[in-house]
């Protein structure tokens, strides 16, 4: 009889052992799901994060249907047999809102076309070699951003005002940086 009670002990010592570790098993295992889908969950909302900052980040294009007339007119009239080839947002190095317009025409170089959002003219942005920058603008990239390397080719930029300045894209491992330089190599603005 004993042996019988004392049997009868362990099994059900046994059973409510086994019961508790399948039941610690089972909660493991939830919460294990739990916080793999709390993961999936955190990496969503980055990927979604991440996807709008770099919509920010990207130029907007615009349809040339809908620029405004006086930009139309602008390059009817000064830019005779160029055609309008895009258009995008893009801000200027100041922070400025701008309209940015490529035109083309045939055996003519094109141009890059700014203009504010209300259709004002800004500036023309020509492509050139890094060794046409003026000795002012080169000495500066030399000077003062050494660490720095620049793309190899840069922008003249034919200002509203008649002057001109110089814009050149910059990198330093993974920083990019766009810098406009006056022609006497005067740093004008700076954007990362």
């Amino acid at each position: 009889m004993k042996t019988k009670n004392l049997f009868t002990v362990f099994a059900a010592v046994g059973l409510l052992t086994f019961n508790a570790c399948k039941e610690s098993k089972e909660n493991e295992q939830h919460e294990m799901t739990e916080q793999t889908s709390d993961q999936q969950s955190s990496d969503d909302a980055l990927s979604v994060k991440q996807g709008v900052e770099a919509a920010k980040d990207a130029s907007e294009n615009i349809n040339l249907d809908t620029l405004p007339a006086s930009i139309q007119e602008f390059i009817s009239h000064n830019y005779y047999g160029y055609k309008m080839v895009s258009a995008v947002k893009d801000p200027l190095c100041s922070g400025m809102e701008a309209i940015d317009v490529t035109v083309e025409k045939s055996d003519s170089p094109s141009f890059s076309l700014i203009f504010k959002m209300d259709g004002q003219f800004v500036q023309q942005e020509t492509d050139i070699n890094l060794n046409e920058l003026p000795k002012a603008v080169l000495n500066q990239l030399n000077t003062g951003f050494k660490d720095y390397m620049p793309d190899q080719n840069a922008e003249k930029l034919n200002l509203a005002d008649q002057s001109i300045n110089y814009q050149v894209d910059l990198s330093k491992g993974q920083v990019k940086k766009e810098v406009v330089f006056k022609e006497d190599g005067t740093v004008v603005c700076t954007e990362e």
